[in-house]
């Protein structure tokens, strides 16, 4: 038995979860979410998260330890975020190095994407899959990999930044450093920045779901970002497929509740530019976990490292 702190630090919201691991299970004690407003900065938000960490240690006091699951690109093993594109302001932000002399308890640090996909493996859409791809497709775009039952984390802990692979020509907005790059257009970030882009307006901004609406609605902007944003989806999978071969791929945030406007381009691109045998043996997912991942992540990270996790849950 262990009691752990999550913390799940995203673009747009914020999770800080007090959980107990018994039985190879997760049973969540307190969770608490707060938007980010990245506007504010990584002090503020940062005070904020070990002010609800002090609150809840004084629910639990014997914590084992705290996990830190955060967009890339960050270095897990020298617990460092640098610069993600959803959270302007944080440049080598050394938060296990602080969070550990304010708590002096052990602090890990993990990728999002990472956290998430241990997250599916273990108890979502991916149980029982030993090759496995896990992508956000929130405020952002990155990927957590479980290759032969191990999560697989490359150098300093940066495997699966594919939101930065340029998928199309160098025009439109600019996204993750550059024009035309995954995330730019299969992320909520970038399907609002296309729809205003080609609306020719900056202004009143709508968000990725109010979009989806008005494509719904018979909005033809709305329903060409939406067809793009499927197009270009269909061309990354087929990569990850051919390159990869997993057994499932598992796709969080928007994809699940626009799937009515994105399915129909995404399997066709996929079938057309992908290997046969590597498509047919590869199962396509939302989410199980959905919009609760976030509890999930941070605390995994914690169980991870101390329990190193192999695929025997």
């Amino acid at each position: 038995m262990l009691n752990i702190i999550g913390i799940d630090i995203g673009g747009t919201k914020c999770i800080v979860s007090l959980a107990e691991w018994v039985d190879n299970k997760l049973q969540f004690k307190k969770v608490q979410r707060f938007l980010t407003m990245p506007q504010r900065g990584p002090e503020a938000i940062l005070g904020h998260i070990e002010s609800i960490v002090k609150d809840m240690m004084k629910v639990e006091a014997n914590i084992a330890a705290i996990g830190i699951s955060c967009g890339g690109p960050l270095d897990s093993l020298k617990g460092i975020i640098m610069s993600p594109p959803n959270l302007p302001g944080w440049e080598s932000v050394r938060i296990v190095e602080r969070m550990a002399a304010r708590f002096d308890i052990p602090i890990y640090l993990e990728n999002d994407a990472n956290a998430d996909a241990l997250a599916e493996w273990l108890f979502g859409a991916g149980r029982g899959a030993n090759n496995l791809v896990f992508m956000t497709f929130g405020t952002g775009l990155g990927a957590g990999l479980i290759m032969n039952g191990h999560l697989y984390t490359g150098a300093h802990g940066m495997a699966g930044e594919l939101g930065h692979w340029r998928l199309s020509e160098e025009f439109g907005p600019i996204n993750y450093g550059k024009t035309g790059s995954f995330q730019g257009y299969c992320s909520g970030n970038g399907i609002v920045m296309w729809y205003h882009h080609l609306l020719g307006q900056q202004d009143a901004m709508l968000t990725a779901e109010e979009i989806a609406i008005l494509a719904r609605k018979g909005d033809e902007l709305a329903q060409r970002v939406y067809r793009q944003s499927g197009e270009v989806l269909g061309q990354g999978l087929a990569l990850l497929i051919d390159l990869l071969a997993p057994d499932i791929i598992i796709i969080g945030g928007i994809f699940s509740y626009s799937y009515d406007l994105i399915g129909t381009y995404v399997e066709k691109v996929i079938d057309n530019e992908s290997l046969k045998v590597l498509r047919q043996s590869c199962t396509i997912k939302p989410s199980v976990l959905g919009q609760d991942i976030g509890n999930y992540a941070g605390c995994i990270v914690a169980v991870n490292k101390i329990l190193e996790i192999k695929n025997d849950f």
